[in-house]
């Protein structure tokens, strides 16, 4: 952007470089869900699904959370922390 006329002084630099990084940069790799997430995908998920009709799902994190949403009003005992969970795990697949 400086090339093309943007003007961006020594100690905004950094700031700016972080800012763009932490916001737009590459992801690294997701690390292997944790036990707790799994654990609870059984415990809320796995009691009326199977896993292989879960793995199909291809939905985004907005997807998931009204998923999770909808089988909540159906009456699948989810919590916010929960929901949050599960559905930042299952969209990260």
């Amino acid at each position: 952007m400086v090339a093309w006329g943007a003007e961006v002084t020594g100690p905004e630099r950094p700031l700016l470089l972080d800012y763009l990084a932490s916001r737009f940069g590459k992801v690294a790799d997701q690390p292997p869900p944790s036990l707790a997430v799994t654990e609870l995908l059984k415990m809320r998920c796995q009691v009326c699904h199977d896993r292989t009709l879960i793995d199909q799902q291809r939905l985004t994190l907005d997807g998931w959370r009204r998923e999770i949403d909808k089988m909540s009003a159906w009456g699948a005992a989810v919590t916010e922390v929960e929901k949050t969970a599960l559905a930042e795990h299952l969209a990260s697949r």
